[in-house]
């Protein structure tokens, strides 16, 4: 029971993973952008 709970978990936890992975690159861009702007580097 614990093992199939475990295998399960990991599955819906990976496709969270998946779903957010475009999201950290778009942010990514944001912070260098939002950096770049503020050490005036336009």
């Amino acid at each position: 029971m614990i093992y199939f709970n475990f295998y399960e978990r990991l599955e819906e936890l990976n496709e969270e993973l998946e779903m957010l992975n475009p999201e950290t690159s778009e942010f990514e861009r944001t912070i260098a952008d939002n950096v770049t702007k503020l050490l005036g580097r336009q």
